[in-house]
């Protein structure tokens, strides 16, 4: 139990200072984001929610989806990174609590932020191999734009502000800095 904290700390505070980053660097005016987002898959009648991430980012129009799905876990572990992934790969749409309209997952882009220790450990080094060999068989064995994804990026740094720094990066990537109007 004393360990968990300072981990839950740590993924609040990086969740915290992403979306202050994304809310100051918006890259549209309709943008809506959420912490806690829950995915699903299923029709109206049949959802069930199968996620949460911990940064949803929504595109309001002219053509209202998920833009943005970045899950945040300071403390890596492979076979959990997993299943992160493939719940992001599997859902159809993101509903907000108490109401009606469904956002789909459609040319989306999906972030898992970790923290894997430089150290020259073994099982730091296996760990980090791992994330990488999880990461590149997304890439290569799932139709990503069948699932609604347009890409599937990991930020494993040695520090959280190395990961931040590197998530950064990844949004700059499919939505450039100059290009981000204020509310």
């Amino acid at each position: 139990m004393g360990r968990d904290r300072p981990d839950m700390e740590s993924q609040v505070a990086i969740t915290k200072e992403i979306v202050e980053w994304i809310n100051e660097n918006r890259w549209s005016q309709t943008l809506t984001i959420c912490t806690e987002g829950s995915l699903f898959i299923g029709d109206v009648r049949w959802e069930t929610q199968i996620d949460v991430v911990d940064i949803l980012v929504r595109e309001e129009s002219p053509n209202p989806h998920v833009a943005l799905l970045i899950e945040v876990e300071p403390i890596c572990n492979p076979k959990k990174v997993l299943g992160q992934c493939v719940a992001a790969v599997l859902a159809d749409q993101h509903t907000p609590p108490r109401q009606k309209r469904r956002y789909p997952i459609q040319d989306t882009v999906y972030i898992w932020v970790g923290v894997v220790s430089k150290t020259k450990s073994t099982k730091e080094t296996r760990k980090r191999m791992k994330l990488e060999l999880v990461e590149k068989t997304i890439r290569e064995k799932i139709d990503l734009a069948r699932n609604g994804l347009r890409a599937v990026e990991f930020c494993v740094g040695g520090s959280d502000a190395e990961s931040i720094e590197q998530c950064k990066r990844a949004i700059q990537q499919y939505w450039p800095a100059g290009n981000n109007p204020k509310p």
